[in-house]
């Protein structure tokens, strides 16, 4: 009978005898089955004397209180699981996706309970608690206990749980000593009925009184304030007095009360108030609201004065002393005050969107210039017309930038009035919206968190992301947050991601969806396997920039002239690398032939120590000294930072290839900072060897071009497309035999034209890349193999050159690693 289907199926007369003799268990148990359940269940008329709320690392409790001093219990889990407990009997179920918080209100529903009476938190878990919070039904008090923790990270996780709880909430009672008055200041500006603040743990942390400023009491917008252990200055509680006397503060205030230290001179706090003395006699209560509670029955009242504004409300100031301590009240008495609520009311019921959307046009545009910032982004994701009508209003911001840390990503907006606007996307499907003291947390329903970013971009005519910094990397898999990214300018790595491997391979992965639409990155993550950052030196950026700031004993950050081989960046940033100077001397050498990164623009090289051998970079380059006087700067892309103002130039040269492009090497230093420059002068190259502009001619006029290039530009051309191998065909190219030979790791191809050996390529498996690459030394031009297989450039070589067959193929030595790779072909 208690299965809930065939037992709410039965007549009303004979169901309601069966839920009388259930259980309480059984019948709060039925009431989490359906809508229908919880209809029957109200009419048995249970109620509660009071519930309450406790936060306590990654659990939320539930305590619901009854007049026979009996507590049920109701205990919510990170995982989507929920325990009740009532005496002896324990009930765990599952919630199936379903908000965990709901099960709360529908108990609240059967036991005619409108609110919770108090949510406490008591102690803070580094765990994403958010979705514990989804559908937080009305809380009368929020209490904060001191015992927290002594961190500074607990507060801003405490301000995120807040900035979800206290929208719902009408009163706060603040405990815990913040260490960073920012976030207590926060809760001051929000609209309560009450801000109580007694932090009794004060005393045992020495050197940390918390003391209140004028400022602290002007932002605050409660009716009632309690100030037990914030002690503001008898000279600015004066301040305020004569604020309030010009409506120039809180207008909401009805009730303060202060404790005071030192003596108590009433003058200082009543100087040019105009107060007015009232008989100590006159028994005067203040009515005030029921979370606060007023001083004991052995209070003694020392004085009490009455000041009246111009506008004729008054208020009524009253010293009083409870043992050796002392405090002041400050109570506004009820009188006329301009009403808007019925304003505010009908304002409310305009922004509601569906029917503000079906106003016309000249009436619509009016009412959404008249919106707050945060209505109007509310508003932008509602449909796609709406985002229509709010981009005419010309909203800009000055950028926008996202932020990855652990199992979210924060989208910070930034304005000229530097203002800032926050996005919060978390794993569980929920976004959080802020601004100012304005909070407002969805669901996604399903919908790519990333399309909430796009949205508000699009309304506020941002093309693109300006920076997408990975501060933490989680153990969670964090790419449902990723889909439908927008197009970022930079991605900059963090040193501090952590100290083990795994970390990398999961950055990787991130990394994989953000680059793609990424054209520039700083990295500053010191990696331990050297693969994974040469996979991120292989994609085409247009700026790269490693700067490892953080030393490893024992572990320097080599770089070495294979990582320079493999980048593709226009421009290539490093700094505090172990770069071998013959290295860096290898590769110029490499740039005069035309064999390295044909896409450079732009190299820095920053090295802090003592000596630079400039002999040793230049030798062998036929370089043409520059006179120091010629003041020349090098144009790069936006995303490179120059050399700092501070910085002498100490020599410069030009070198010129042997197609008459010209490159500076600039020699650079700052104290012990030295830095080395590379600068490729814009100007005309042989675009011929390019591929795609080459084909393009007219037939006529292509072979002729053909036939006056050299041999390894033709071979290079014809790994381009089968276009490409079809003219070359024609030259009639002939070799004599194509022999290859297995050694190691490597595959070579040695080709001999009349008996002679003519050209080389030589295929090998990197054991550090774990991947395949044409050696750049034995041929004449450099590419990428990308995922094509290796052999897959010996067919088109073999097209061209008439040959069908491979003459000979030696097994030299057998292969170290599995040389499958080399001999695949697609």
């Amino acid at each position: 009978m208690t299965t809930g289907f065939p037992l709410l199926r039965l007549p009303y007369l004979v169901l309601m005898p069966v839920l009388e003799q259930m259980e309480f268990m059984e019948r709060i148990a039925l009431s989490v089955l359906s809508k229908r359940a919880r209809m029957f269940l109200k009419l048995l008329k249970m109620k509660s004397m009071r519930i309450h709320l406790i936060l306590k690392f990654s659990t939320i409790e539930m305590q619901v209180y009854f007049d026979n001093s009996k507590q049920f219990q109701l205990e919510m889990y990170i995982g989507g699981y929920l325990e009740l407990r009532y005496r002896n009997d324990v009930f765990r179920c599952n919630t199936l996706g379903q908000p965990p918080m709901d099960y709360v209100i529908w108990i609240m529903d059967v036991m005619h309970c409108k609110s919770v009476e108090q949510f406490t938190i008591t102690k803070i878990s580094e765990c994403d608690i958010f979705p514990l919070l989804v559908n937080l039904p009305k809380v009368d008090e929020v209490v904060v206990n001191g015992g927290l923790s002594h961190f500074f990270s607990v507060e801003d996780r405490l301000l995120k749980v807040l900035r979800i709880v206290l929208p719902v909430s009408s009163a706060v009672t603040i405990s815990y000593h913040f260490r960073n008055r920012k976030y207590l200041r926060e809760i001051l500006k929000g609209n309560f009925d009450a801000v109580i603040v007694r932090i009794l743990e004060r005393r045992n942390l020495p050197h940390h009184d918390m003391r209140s400023s004028l400022n602290d009491l002007r932002i605050t917008n409660a009716k009632a304030l309690v100030l037990q252990d914030l002690i503001p200055n008898k000279k600015d509680m004066n301040r305020f007095f004569k604020l309030w006397m010009k409506k120039s503060c809180n207008p909401r205030l009805e009730y303060l009360q202060v404790r005071i230290s030192g003596k108590d001179n009433k003058d200082i706090f009543l100087e040019g108030l105009n107060a007015v003395q009232v008989s100590l006699e006159t028994k005067i209560a203040f009515p005030v609201l029921g979370n606060v509670t007023q001083l004991s029955f052995n209070e003694k009242v020392t004085a009490e004065f009455d000041i009246t504004r111009a506008d004729g409300r008054t208020a009524t100031i009253k010293f009083g002393k409870v043992g050796g301590t002392d405090y002041i009240y400050f109570y506004v008495w009820p009188g006329s005050t301009n009403d808007t609520s019925l304003l505010e009311s009908l304002f409310m019921y305009m922004t509601t969107g569906l029917p503000l959307l079906r106003l016309p046009y000249l009436v619509l545009m009016p009412v959404l210039e008249q919106m707050e910032f945060t209505e109007r982004i509310a508003l932008s994701i509602l449909s796609k017309r709406t985002r229509m009508f709010l981009k005419k209003l010309k909203m800009e911001c000055q950028r926008m930038n996202l932020r990855f840390k652990y199992g979210t990503i924060e989208m910070e907006v930034f304005f000229d009035n530097s203002n800032q606007f926050q996005l919060e996307m978390y794993m569980g499907g929920y976004v959080e919206l802020r601004y100012g003291n304005a909070v407002f947390l969805c669901n996604t329903l399903g919908l790519p968190p990333m399309d909430y970013a796009l949205w508000i971009m699009d309304v506020m005519h941002c093309k693109s992301i300006k920076k997408f910094t990975i501060e933490k990397i989680s153990q969670c898999d964090i790419r449902p947050l990723l889909v439908n990214l927008p197009k970022v300018d930079e991605v900059v790595v963090n040193g501090g991601l952590s100290d083990f491997f795994p970390v990398e391979e999961r950055l990787l992965k991130v990394l994989s969806i953000v680059l793609p639409v990424s054209s520039a990155i700083t990295i500053s993550y010191h990696f331990q396997n050297r693969k994974y950052l040469r996979e991120i030196l292989k994609w085409n950026f247009n700026a790269l920039d490693v700067r490892i700031f953080e030393k490893w004993p024992h572990r320097d950050m080599k770089f070495s002239l294979n990582d320079f081989w493999i980048t593709n960046a226009k421009a290539l940033v490093l700094e505090d690398l172990i770069l071998d100077e013959k290295d860096l001397n290898r590769f110029f050498k490499m740039w005069m032939k035309k064999m390295c990164n044909h896409q450079l623009e732009y190299l820095e090289v920053i090295k802090h120590s003592d000596i630079v051998n400039k002999d040793l970079i230049l030798k062998g380059l036929d370089t043409t000294p520059v006179s120091l006087e010629t003041k020349r700067n090098f144009p790069v892309s936006e995303n490179v930072k120059q050399e700092l103002s501070s910085e002498r130039i100490t020599a410069e040269f030009d070198i010129t290839r042997s197609d008459g492009r010209t490159a500076t090497i600039r020699f650079a230093e700052v104290y012990r900072r030295k830095s080395i420059y590379f600068y490729v002068w814009p100007g005309s190259t042989n675009e011929m060897t390019t591929g795609f502009p080459l084909l393009r001619l007219p037939y006529l006029v292509l072979m002729p071009v053909l036939e006056q290039m050299e041999f390894t530009e033709r071979i290079a051309l014809s790994i381009l497309s089968k276009r490409a191998r079809m003219f070359l065909k024609q030259l009639k190219m002939e070799c004599e035999r194509i022999n290859l030979r297995l050694e190691h790791n490597s595959i070579e191809m040695e080709m001999f034209i009349d008996n002679c050996k003519g050209f080389r390529v030589l295929m090998c498996i990197d054991k550090y890349q774990g991947r395949d690459y044409i050696h750049p030394y034995l041929m004449s031009f450099s590419c990428c193999p990308g995922r094509l297989p290796p052999m897959d450039y010996v067919a088109p070589i073999m097209d061209v050159t008439h040959c069908k067959s491979i003459k000979q193929l030696t097994i030299a030595e057998l292969p170290r690693w599995d040389t499958l790779p080399l001999l695949a072909k697609n």
